[in-house]
């Protein structure tokens, strides 16, 4: 952190002591609390700003089956790999839900999902697509993504 004088002399960290000084004269109501003891900043405790993605893996085999599922989830987009299955899929789901449908290569690479999805997902803030997979399955599975990382479970709105 970079370290210069403040406006009373003194060394300190120009963030503490504009936050510190804020804070003091009451004009920072909303960051005085995240002061530590030391009136350092602190985001400790706190949640992720950020909204959090929802991205919906779908088995490429099951995408005939959702229907009106997805059209209650709120697609905002449905993202495919390259593999005919999934691709053939993604752009039956687009269509149904009237959004568009985006192909990514890397999405066929088990190694690589993660990444991917994540990438996928910081386009994708406060909103939730649909990720068509050519893996096999026999459920919808919810990705959450956020500041605290990746959550899986299984999708409330599945039929499988």
């Amino acid at each position: 952190m970079h370290v210069r004088t403040g406006p009373s002399g003194r060394e300190s960290s120009g963030d503490v002591e504009i936050f510190r000084r804020l804070a003091t004269s009451g004009q920072l109501y909303l960051l005085s609390p995240l002061l530590s003891e030391t009136g350092a900043p602190s985001l400790k405790g706190m949640s992720d700003l950020q909204c959090a993605a929802t991205l919906l893996l779908v088995p490429s085999g099951l995408a005939t089956d959702l229907g009106t599922a997805l059209g209650r989830a709120r697609v905002a987009h449905v993202w495919t790999g390259s593999a005919a299955s999934s691709l053939a899929a993604a752009e039956a789901i687009a269509a149904d839900l009237g959004v568009g449908v985006a192909r990514r290569d890397d999405l066929d690479e088990p190694a690589g999902l993660d990444r991917c999805l994540a990438e996928i997902a910081d386009e994708h803030r406060g909103e939730t697509v649909v990720v068509v997979v050519a893996e096999s399955g026999e459920a919808v599975v919810e990705v959450t993504v956020d500041g605290d990382g990746m959550a899986r479970r299984p999708w409330a709105g599945s039929v499988g």
